[in-house]
């Protein structure tokens, strides 16, 4: 889910922050009081130092005499050892008792710090400074060698401040984050309310809803651009349910009319006692009727497979003429019984690069077309020409009543016009043009129409050409 998905995810990044925060604060604020605890315990050294005389008679240390509290023996006790160049201990804590401090040291007057566990067993810091002693007469100075003070304090007090320290900060680190979490939750509940608005308004839409369009006035910026996407998707699927519906209504339509035509001849024939010329007229009818639903099946199932990208596609070449030829031939005859006069000028030099049943498929509904749709005497001419790497066929055809505005329309579906537009073929459905068009752009050619004022219709199919020199495998 979303919602939880993005809560999770910012309560986690935010709490990885924090974490990451307290971790640098925790580490810096241990180095600083560290540094402190360093710095207090070295100038106590330096403190301890300037009580230390030196003269012809020995080292004198002054501290001996009255030696503060917290040296003494006790739970809190501090340690030092006062040790001679050679080793040997000067002075020691009462603490230490009869014990003794890790002797170490550096530079002279250069405070060298070491953490070790104290004589009692407690955790602790060692500070070891190397010095001249003090001249017991400035005026008289006196060459002594070096000394080292070896000052120890445990680190207990510290690194209960440093636990509390930690502890705090994991404590706001946690309520820090659990108020985060809290804030977060109202906000990615308030932020996403227009999200649990769009999809009840996107679960509500059913088929019969798909003209609604979603609002976007109350949404946010971000959600605009999905919601137009998906208003567009809505009108598309709209017009798709809308002309799937058309075309349903379409193809009964088709159906019923040579369907009614065919019952009906069959009826007039078994009505009545006929002869055998009246007959053989009938079943030749009744046998034209189940050829033009034939073709217009064919012509739906070719569409169909298009439709679906199921069209098979080979490359062959073509000889675009002897094509045209071939596919005129069965519709020779009803030229003929409707008198059109057809012409002829064929001069494609090329051949075509294409699938030779989809290219005959093509040719010989464009023809059909123009047989069906002269008027009775009228003139079809027939052209073929190779030009720009590309091999064009041109179809024109007189008696054309389409308005200019409307050519594109022949290219749809089941579109008709005027009944006196098209006096060859009652029965003509009107699928011939769009089925080319959807078959010729899956093998890579294309199909325009476009009639004249002194009613013209012409259809001009192109066809990609073989490019010279190419070898056919």
């Amino acid at each position: 889910m979303l919602r939880r998905r993005l809560l999770i995810g910012t309560t986690a990044g935010i709490a990885v922050v924090f974490a990451v925060s307290a971790a640098v604060l925790y580490v810096s604020i241990r180095r600083t009081l560290n540094a402190e605890f360093d710095r207090a315990l070295a100038a106590k050294a330096r403190a301890m130092a300037m009580l230390v005389e030196g003269d012809a008679e020995g080292i004198d240390f002054e501290l001996d005499e009255a030696e503060p509290m917290e040296f003494a023996p006790g739970p809190e006790a501090e340690y030092y050892a006062l040790r001679s160049a050679d080793g040997s201990m000067l002075a020691r804590s009462r603490s230490l008792a009869e014990g003794s401090l890790p002797r170490f040291g550096g530079p002279r007057d250069v405070a060298v710090f070491r953490t070790v566990i104290l004589p009692d067993g407690r955790p602790g810091r060692l500070v070891s400074l190397t010095f001249l002693p003090r001249p017991e007469e400035p005026a008289h100075l006196v060459a002594e060698p070096p000394v080292t003070l070896v000052l120890g304090r445990a680190t207990e007090a510290l690194s209960r401040t440093l636990r509390r320290v930690g502890a705090t900060l994991v404590g706001v680190g946690i309520v820090s984050v659990a108020l985060a979490a809290f804030v977060l939750s109202w906000v990615v509940r308030r932020s996403l309310a227009p999200v649990d608005d769009l999809t009840r308004q996107i679960g509500a839409l059913n088929a019969e809803d798909l003209g609604t369009r979603i609002n976007v006035a109350h949404l946010p910026g971000e959600l605009a651009p999905v919601v137009d996407r998906l208003n567009e998707l809505l009108g598309r699927l709209a017009a798709t349910l809308m002309r799937e519906r058309r075309f349903t209504g379409d193809v009964a339509h088709e159906l019923r009319t040579p369907l009614a035509g065919l019952r009906m001849k069959l009826e007039v024939a078994v009505g009545r006692e006929r002869s055998a010329e009246a007959l053989h007229e009938t079943v030749a009818a009744c046998l034209e009727i189940c050829l033009h639903m034939q073709r217009m099946v064919e012509n739906l199932l070719h569409l169909v497979r298009a439709d679906a990208g199921q069209l098979e596609t080979g490359q062959d070449r073509v000889n675009l003429d002897e094509l045209v030829r071939a596919r005129w031939a069965p519709l020779e005859g009803r030229a003929v019984q409707r008198n059109l006069h057809v012409t002829w000028s064929l001069h494609s030099t090329r051949p075509v690069e294409s699938d030779e049943e989809l290219v005959a498929l093509v040719i010989h509904n464009v023809l059909e077309n123009a047989v069906a749709h002269t008027e009775t005497g009228g003139e079809v001419h027939i052209a073929t020409a190779a030009e720009d790497g590309a091999v064009r066929l041109a179809v024109r055809n007189t008696g054309c009543r389409i308005p200019p505005g409307e050519v594109d329309r022949v290219f749809e579906r089941f579109w008709r016009a005027d009944a006196s537009s098209r006096p060859g073929d009652a029965m003509h459905c009107g699928l011939g043009l769009p089925l080319a068009r959807t078959v010729l752009e899956q093998v890579g050619g294309r199909i325009d129409a476009a009639c004249t004022r002194n009613g013209e219709f012409t259809v001009t199919v192109t066809l990609p050409a073989v490019q010279a020199g190419r070898v056919q495998r």
